[in-house]
């Protein structure tokens, strides 16, 4: 080698070849997959800081264990809401269980609907429960043709009606709070060995007290299943015409 010749090095990556700043997103990014990144580099701890409401600053680990606080603070919530809501359903289930029992130990479709209508305030705290069954000779006393129901007659789905004046009547008639609230599960039965045409229809009414008892953002799963229950014991007792 003479001496004019030099020894040329690996080009190397340095500081003034970066960009003249990075932007936060980068930065983020990188220590996203670097989390051990301050392991090793306790000195450059002192220069970060973290502002607080109060005033003054936090260190990093400070406001790391502040984070992880909050976030157990929220992991707890809704941990505590997933609880609240496995205690409902079970609550739920069991009412089910009692209600289903009540349809199956009844011996006659009168004796059965006001059993089920006793265990329905008992279960829920209803002020009260109305039924209607239409052209169903074993049930006349279960059949009325004021205008409330009438009103009620192309609901197909369970659902919380608006009070109106003709269910402000049909309430007051049977001295139930015109300014309750109320659930509407529509009742769809046939005898069993019947075909589709034979099928009868009826409603059952679900009375709350307190005007937002039942409120329209509530969930129909459990009134389509008070429904199927009563409307598959119904089918029991249905004659097929002659």
């Amino acid at each position: 080698m003479t001496e004019l010749e030099t020894v040329t090095e690996p080009t190397l990556h340095r500081p003034d070849s970066e960009p003249s700043h990075l932007m936060p997103q980068q930065v983020e990014h990188f220590l996203q997959q670097h989390p051990d990144f301050f392991q090793h580099r306790e000195h450059l701890l002192m220069a970060l800081s973290f502002p607080q409401v109060s005033g003054g600053t936090l260190s990093l680990a400070a406001r790391q264990a502040e984070l992880l606080r909050e976030r157990i603070r929220v992991s707890e919530k809704n941990l505590h809401e997933l609880h609240v809501h496995a205690h409902a359903n079970e609550q739920r289930a069991r009412s089910l269980h009692r209600i289903a029992l009540t349809l199956l130990n009844a011996t006659q479709p009168t004796a059965m609907l006001q059993a089920l209508r006793e265990r329905l305030i008992i279960e829920f705290d209803l002020a009260g429960v109305l039924i209607n069954i239409e052209n169903h000779s074993a049930l006349d006393a279960f059949s009325s043709e004021d205008a409330g129901w009438k009103t009620l007659h192309n609901v197909n789905t369970p659902s919380i009606p608006r009070m109106n004046n003709e269910l402000r009547e049909l309430m007051v008639k049977h001295g139930l709070p015109e300014t309750g609230s109320l659930a509407a599960i529509p009742l769809s039965f046939k005898a069993l060995d019947a075909n589709e045409s034979n099928r009868s229809r009826g409603m059952l009414l679900l009375i709350k007290r307190e005007p937002h008892g039942f409120s329209p953002d509530m969930g129909s799963l459990f009134l389509e299943h008070i429904g199927d229950l009563l409307s598959t014991s119904l089918a029991r007792y249905a004659a097929v015409p002659a």
